[in-house]
Parts: structure tokens; C-alpha cells; sequence
């Protein structure tokens, strides 16, 4: 069985690349790179279903084994969301994110926030209460 090889950095850099984020015009003073992108970007592309080697036996043990996995065809937005536009979202649906709910094992509402490791806390990842998207620190 051969697998694809289907990096998520190559999916990304692809959809962002299809964008096609260039000036209307070169007379035009851009304010922005990213408002001349969300002017022009396409709805979301899709990628085909495959499969992908995943894993690595060379580094953290839940890593491991190296494996192959398959994946349904699926769509993802041509390019990232913004605050602003999450915030919009948020405001028009009353959306909740899950690290403003309680966390089980804590009962506060919080998230794993990625940090270097130290003697005391030697993990990559803590649990900081009250971290989320308005607050990821």
C-alpha cells in the first residue's frame, strides 16, 4: 500500500497560494496585505482523500509507531481567520469556544498553553485558567 505523503504546511501554503492575493491596481496605496487578500479569496478549496504516514518513532513515545492513516476528502477555508472575523462570528452566533467552558480535572475554564519546558514543569504544554482566544496567554 502506498501512501501519500500530504504535509498540512504544503496543504496550507497551496491554499493560501491559490488565493491569488495581488493589488487591483499597483497605482492603488494598499493599507494592507491582508485586507487586498480578503478582498480576493475564493470560498474554501478541498483535498482529496489519501492517505499520510503519521507518527515518528524517534520522538515522544505517544508518537509512536509510524503508521499509515487514511483521510475522507474534506474542504478547508483558502485561507486562516482572523480575529476580527472570529470575533464577528462569536458576536452574530453567541458561539462558545471549549476553553471558555469549565475543563474537566480543573473547573475553571482554561486552555494548554504551549511553553518551554523548565525543572518544575518539564511538560511543553500547562493548563493556564482563563486562556482562550481573547486571552491566549
Amino acid at each position: 500500500m502506498e501512501a501519500r505523503h500530504i504535509s498540512l504546511n504544503f496543504v496550507f501554503a497551496s491554499a493560501i497560494a491559490m488565493t491569488g492575493c495581488q493589488p487591483e491596481s499597483k497605482q492603488r496605496r494598499i493599507e494592507s496585505a491582508a485586507d487586498t487578500c480578503l478582498v480576493s479569496l475564493p470560498g474554501p478549496v478541498t483535498v482529496p482523500a489519501g492517505q499520510s504516514v503519521i507518527g515518528s518513532d524517534n520522538t515522544y513515545p505517544e508518537e509512536a509507531p509510524v503508521r499509515i492513516q487514511s483521510f475522507e476528502s474534506f474542504d478547508i477555508d483558502a485561507h486562516e481567520v482572523t480575529n476580527d472575523q472570529f470575533e464577528t462570528f462569536v458576536s452574530e452566533t453567541g458561539y462558545v469556544t471549549s476553553a471558555e467552558k469549565n475543563q474537566p480535572g480543573f473547573d475553571a475554564p482554561g486552555a494548554a498553553i504551549f511553553h518551554t519546558p523548565t525543572a518544575a514543569h518539564p511538560s511543553w504544554w500547562r493548563f493556564v485558567e482563563g486562556a482562550n482566544w481573547r486571552a491566549p496567554t
